[in-house]
């Protein structure tokens, strides 16, 4: 069976590494890619695995923020050069695996290294006992069986990660909220997104959550809405 181009994007699918717009369109991939399934399936098994087996370490800040560069320099959005060199690094393990299978070695060597990176990040970012670091919050979901974690940096910035999620109603999608301490209603945010085929998404918190009393997600018309028009389906307390 003739390799899939795209497989080089399943270590970025599960460290969550990728746009919302590649992730979405990765996602739907998945629907009809065993290949790529199972790669996801393997190395999510790996990616959950790393962090047990690590203990976590003081690291001064310089590296922190230079692994974080990385990180977003890796998210950005690729123009279109950037895209065809990764179509030919691709194709060029394509011809590799055609000749004997030998392709798999540099793919695997590189899914291990974004992982590592991954858990380097996350022992730096989740804290080691310095000034800069990261708190997690579990989120009330109300969909049995599904979960949300809110990862808050000490600068205000958050990400929500859900998993088991159902998808929204049909024409509809999720949007993130704010709300401040004091206020009748949370504030609407930019942040709309939908699940992956797992129920699992990523997505960043516009604004950050600094001064925020609660996040929360309800579903909403696709193009959002100015205040909630659906039910909320998670609660999240930063502080």
């Amino acid at each position: 069976m003739s390799p899939c181009p795209r497989a080089i994007d399943t270590g970025a699918f599960v460290l969550g590494a990728l746009e919302p717009q590649e992730h979405d369109a990765f996602a739907e991939h998945l629907r009809t890619c065993d290949q790529c399934r199972r790669e996801v399936e393997e190395l999510r098994v790996a990616a959950e695995a790393l962090p047990l087996t690590a203990e976590p370490v003081d690291a001064p800040p310089e590296l922190r923020d230079r692994i974080m560069e990385v990180v977003r320099t890796e998210a950005r959005p690729q123009d279109d050069t950037g895209r065809r060199e990764r179509r030919g690094r691709a194709a060029a393990r394509a011809r590799r695996r055609r000749m004997g299978g030998i392709g798999r070695v540099p793919l695997a060597v590189a899914a291990c290294a974004l992982l590592a990176l991954g858990v380097a990040v996350g022992l730096l970012v989740g804290g080691g006992g310095g000034e800069s670091g990261e708190h997690a919050v579990q989120a009330k979901v109300a969909v049995a069986g599904a979960s949300g974690t809110l990862h808050v940096e000490d600068n205000g910035d958050a990400q929500l990660v859900v998993r088991g999620l159902p998808a929204p109603p049909a024409g509809r999608v999720y949007q993130v909220w704010r709300k401040q301490p004091g206020a009748k209603l949370p504030q609407p945010t930019d942040a709309l997104f939908s699940v992956s085929r797992d129920g699992t998404a990523t997505v960043d918190v516009p604004g950050g959550v600094k001064g925020v009393e609660q996040v929360l997600v309800s579903d909403e018309p696709k193009r959002g809405s100015r205040a909630p028009t659906g039910e909320v389906v998670l609660t999240a307390t930063p502080a």
